[in-house]
């Protein structure tokens, strides 16, 4: 028991004495001497130990201790890791983060201490200084704008942003923004530590857009600061087409011409349209537009067409309204003809008209019944009242009424035809007598015919009402009507 705790002392005295012999200034600690950040930014950098003696060295890595005071310009500074054992020989690394305050000054270079302390002797301590550089925006972030200075409507424009990040830092707000008169595009991105990059804008410039100069705008933003701003002017083209076509339809007494015309430049241009059309083609035609010149049988249209514009021109030949006029004139004619020329007409007219001095009046009338049909009239009976003021002659002509009947209305003739054969005329003529004691005219009031067809159905026919003139004497009868 004795021997062993002989043996274990005499090995914590070695290892004791081999600690002791280490030493601290076979510590060789390397790194960046100075990184660049931004305001608020975080800097990531890398500590290399080396051990140049051949005793090992254990040692504990500790900060400035007022590193997190208010008044330092520094958020935090961490590392990884915080204790090292370093074989005779041997390397290891730190990773040390820093980060700067927003409110820190760019243009100044900031310093931090890390010591490195030998664990079984804290007097022996080595240091090593961090400096930081806090840059203004401008100079973190560069950008270099490439893009054509013409540009042909309807083709692509496309702008080249190369960006390089001038910091060993990670930048997460980063922002690009192109635009001009004729488009606009943003884009958000992440740029790591020393990166290069290159973002491409392509925009279509549409066929109509005006020729001209226009202005591309190229901004850079880091954390929402602008730190770069370019203008490059570019030219679009002129360009000037005229596209379009004609369509021709055709149908049963109608034609149309259908013209289009369309501007596929970019600027105002000019254009024409010709055709030819007989003289009896231009009584029936019809235009969306007037033509501007009429030569003969050539029409002509100018036309003013604008960027993007389209333009349509109708012409149209129709002769139907004065087909259908025509043949509406020959129905009505044909239906005139059946109407008036077959059926029942019955046809009233005075043949004589005479007034004495004494105020008295004679009128003789005639009744004209004609059948046109093709069928017979069966228990036909013709009638007419007379107002109460008149009277008949009890003189008839042809043939003597039925029944002469007195009542309110005034005094009814009812003559029984009987039989009226197809195409076969009757002719009845009576006279009236009448003394009325004012002048004016009279107006007697149509007859009434009704017949049976072979059907036996009961049929009404009336005639046309007459006038004539009352107490004027002397007045010669008009001519009597000849068949």
């Amino acid at each position: 028991m004795r021997l062993l705790k002989l043996m274990f002392v005499i090995v914590a005295i070695m290892l004791l004495s081999s600690f002791a012999s280490a030493k601290i200034e076979d510590l060789e600690i390397t790194g960046k001497s100075l990184e660049k950040a931004a305001a608020g930014s975080i800097v990531n950098t890398q500590l290399t130990l080396e051990n140049k003696g051949s005793e090992t060295l254990n040692l504990v890595v500790r900060r400035d201790p007022f590193v997190t005071l208010e008044s330092s310009w520094f958020e935090y500074v961490l590392f990884i890791p915080g204790i090292l054992k370093l074989e005779g020989g041997d390397k290891s690394a730190v990773n040390v983060s820093i980060k700067l305050k927003k409110t820190v000054p760019t243009g100044s270079n900031y310093k931090t201490t890390l010591s490195f302390t030998q664990l079984e002797n804290p007097a022996n301590t080595k240091d090593k200084d961090v400096l930081i550089r806090a840059v203004p925006p401008e100079e973190i972030l560069k950008a270099k704008i490439e893009a054509s200075d013409i540009i042909t409507p309807g083709r692509q424009y496309t702008v080249n942003v190369k960006l390089n990040n001038n910091l060993n830092a990670v930048l997460p707000e980063c922002e690009i923004f192109v635009s001009s008169e004729l488009f606009e595009e943003r884009k958000q991105l992440i740029m790591l530590p020393w990166q290069e990059r290159e973002e491409e804008f392509s925009f279509l410039i549409p066929e109509s857009t005006r020729p001209g100069s226009y202005t591309l705008n190229a901004r850079i933003y880091f954390e929402r600061q602008l730190v770069q701003k370019t203008e490059i002017p570019f030219t679009v083209s002129t360009m000037t087409d005229v596209g379009g076509g004609e369509n021709v339809e055709t149908a049963f007494l109608w034609r149309r011409i259908t013209v289009t015309r369309e501007s596929e430049g970019n600027s105002p241009t000019e254009t024409s349209y010709k055709t030819r059309l007989s003289k009896m083609e231009q009584l029936f035609a019809e235009y969306s537009e007037e033509p501007a010149e009429i030569n003969g049988e050539e029409l002509k249209w100018v036309v003013a067409l604008n960027p993007g514009m389209t333009y349509r021109l109708s012409i149209t030949v129709n002769y139907r309204p004065a087909f259908w006029a025509v043949l509406a004139i020959i129905a009505f004619t044909v239906f005139a003809l059946v109407v008036f020329k077959r059926g029942v007409a019955v046809k009233k007219e005075i043949m004589k008209h005479k007034t004495t001095h004494e105020g008295m009046t004679e009128i003789k009338i005639r009744m004209h019944i004609h059948n046109h049909g093709s069928k017979p009239l069966h228990d036909a009976v013709l009638t007419e009242i007379l107002p109460y003021h008149m009277h008949p002659k009890m003189e008839f002509g042809t043939l003597k009424p039925e029944s002469v009947e007195k009542g309110e209305r005034g005094i009814r003739l009812k003559w029984h035809l009987e039989h009226v054969g197809k195409h076969e005329e009757r002719i009845i003529t009576y006279t009236l007598l009448t003394k009325i004691g004012v002048i004016g005219t009279i107006e007697l009031h149509p007859a009434l015919l009704r017949y049976k067809t072979s059907e036996g159905k009961i049929i009404s026919a009336k005639s046309n009402s007459v006038k004539f003139s009352s107490g004027q004497h002397d007045v010669r009868p008009p001519k009597e009507h000849v068949r």
